[in-house]
């Protein structure tokens, strides 16, 4: 009897032990997300020259031995750009153009531009298979709907792939990955710029 009952008491005390193990991972997980700290409307300027944005890196000469790369930064930024910040924004509206001072009804009026991007080159024996990082630097503009500028803010987003990021579908998902790293950082940021804060006060 008295060993059931210490089994009994020692199961009641592990399963406490694992509820509370489950609730810190949780809390743990909900730190590194983006907090809902704003009231504010958004309006995200995805330009059709912004969402085509192509970059190329290399040599001069494109040879078939000495080739440029292009990168296709624009199109998984924009297939990301709504989902990424609706945790920032009450609302998040799409729109193709920057809108006229006074013409919108949105808090604030996002743009982003592409200004760099930095590739290592594929080295070793066999350069398919080498590691390889990829850097995006993207600016990003915010204004009120009077037109003025409230935040300027200049981030990066990298990923790393060991494996074919020198051929095309490669390439695609190392640039996809560095996106959706860039944007998970600009959120965060956004989430606690004080100046996009003061914007709803």
């Amino acid at each position: 009897m008295m060993m059931l009952e210490f089994m009994r008491t020692a199961g009641r005390g592990l399963g406490a032990c694992m509820v509370f193990i489950a609730a810190h991972v949780a809390s743990s997980q909900d730190s590194k997300r983006p907090q809902v700290t704003q009231v504010l409307n958004a309006e995200i300027v995805l330009t059709q020259e912004f969402c085509r944005t192509k970059i190329a890196r290399g040599s001069r000469f494109n040879t078939p031995t000495f080739r440029k790369e292009w990168f296709e930064v624009g199109k998984p930024a924009c297939a990301h750009m709504e989902s990424s910040l609706r945790y920032v924004f009450a609302k998040v509206t799409r729109v193709g153009r920057e809108p006229m001072p006074g013409e919108t009804s949105a808090h604030v009026v996002i743009t982003p531009k592409f200004v760099d991007l930095n590739a290592t080159r594929p080295g070793g024996p066999v350069p398919a298979l080498s590691d390889r990082e990829l850097i995006v630097l993207l600016e990003w503009t915010a204004k009120d709907a009077n037109g003025r500028p409230v935040w300027t803010e200049t981030i990066e987003g990298s990923a790393v792939h060991r494996l074919g990021s020198v051929f095309e579908n490669g390439r695609k998902r190392i640039v996809e990955d560095a996106v959706i790293d860039l944007l998970r950082r600009s959120a965060l940021k956004m989430s606690n710029s004080v100046e996009l804060q003061q914007v709803a006060r």
